[in-house]
C-alpha cells in the first residue's frame, strides 16, 4: 500500500495544474497567429464549396491519394486529401519528419505508464488516495485541456480538412442562411452552427490570429467533456484508483489526443453527443437520447 500525504498530494497537483495553465497561456502569448491565412480562407471562401467537394480524388492504389489532382483552391497542397506515398501525417513530409518519432514516443510512454500503473494497483494494492477528489479531477482535466492548448497553434492540422473547415465557418458566418446554396457541404447541419460561431469569432481582430486553435477548440472541449464523464460513470461503480485511470487513459490516449489536437478533426465532438446518448438511454431517457443521437 502506497499512501499518499493529503497535502503534499494536493500542493502536487495545484503546482501541475498551475504549471500547465501557464505552458498555455506562453505557448498563446508567442503564437505569431494566421492572420494572413485567415483573409486567404476569407478569399476563398467565395470559391464554389460543391466545385472542391466533386473535385476530391478518391484513393488510389496502395491508399495514396492521386497526385495528378489540380491544384487545391485552399492552398494546403497539390495532394488534396494529404497523403503521399509513404506519407500519413499531415500530408507533408516536413510534417511526417517533424512529429512522427515524438509521437511514437509518447504513444509507448502512454502504454507503459498504464501497464505499470495497473500492475501496482493489482499487485500492491494502492488501496486509497488521501487527496482532495475534486481537486484530483480538475488537475487531470485541466493538464489534458490545457496541454491541448499549448500544443494546438502549432500544430496546423489535417492540410485539406482543416481549411475546409475553415472556408466552412468563413462562409457560414458571411451568411448562415445561403450556406448550403452557395456550397456544398458534406457534414450534418448540427456541426455547421459551431463552425458558424467560430467564423463570427475569428471577424474579431482580437481572434483572428487563433484561427486554427478556434477551428479545434470545439473537440478539444469535447474531449475533456468526455473524460469528465467517464469518470462520473466510473466513480459511482469503481474505486477512485481506477476512476482516474479510466478517465486519463481516454484523456491522454493517443488516438484521441491526435486527433483533434493534432488533426484538428471533430470525431471527439460526435462521440461526446453519442456518450451522452447512451448515458440517457441507461437511465431510461429515451427521448433525451432520441434527440442527441
Amino acid at each position: 500500500m502506497f499512501p499518499l500525504k493529503s497535502n503534499k498530494a494536493n500542493i502536487g497537483l495545484a503546482l501541475i495544474l498551475l504549471l500547465s495553465l501557464l505552458m498555455s497561456v506562453y505557448s498563446i502569448g508567442n503564437y505569431s497567429g494566421d492572420a494572413a491565412s485567415t483573409k486567404s480562407i476569407g478569399r476563398q471562401s467565395q470559391l464554389k464549396l460543391g466545385d472542391q467537394i466533386e473535385n476530391r480524388p478518391l484513393f488510389s492504389n496502395g491508399g495514396s491519394r492521386d497526385t495528378s489532382a489540380p491544384h487545391d483552391p485552399l492552398g494546403s497542397s497539390t495532394n488534396r486529401g494529404g497523403f503521399s506515398s509513404g506519407n500519413r501525417f499531415g500530408g507533408s513530409t516536413q510534417v511526417e519528419d517533424r512529429y512522427s518519432t515524438p509521437l511514437m514516443i509518447y504513444a509507448f510512454a502512454f502504454l507503459g505508464v498504464f501497464i505499470t500503473a495497473y500492475l501496482i494497483y493489482t499487485r500492491r494494492r494502492i488501496a486509497t488516495l488521501k487527496v482532495n477528489k475534486k481537486l484530483m479531477l480538475w488537475t487531470l482535466l485541466g493538464v489534458g485541456f490545457f496541454l491541448r492548448i499549448a500544443i494546438s497553434p502549432w500544430v496546423g492540422g489535417h492540410p485539406y480538412d482543416t481549411g475546409l473547415f475553415k472556408s466552412w465557418a468563413t462562409s457560414a458566418a458571411a451568411n448562415l442562411s445561403t450556406f448550403y446554396l452557395n456550397g456544398s457541404s458534406d457534414y450534418p447541419p448540427f456541426y455547421i452552427y459551431v463552425l458558424y460561431i467560430v467564423g463570427k469569432a475569428v471577424s474579431v481582430s482580437t481572434f483572428s490570429p487563433y484561427f486554427t486553435l478556434l477551428i479545434k477548440l470545439p473537440s478539444l472541449l469535447a474531449d475533456v467533456l468526455t473524460a469528465f464523464l467517464i469518470y462520473r460513470l466510473a466513480s459511482k461503480r469503481l474505486p477512485l484508483f481506477i476512476s482516474v485511470m479510466l478517465t486519463a487513459f481516454y484523456l491522454f490516449n493517443p488516438a484521441v489526443f491526435i486527433n483533434s489536437t493534432f488533426w484538428g478533426q471533430v470525431d471527439s465532438f460526435f462521440t461526446l453527443l453519442l456518450v451522452c446518448a447512451l448515458i440517457a438511454v441507461s437511465k431510461d431517457r429515451v427521448w433525451l437520447a432520441a434527440a442527441l443521437f
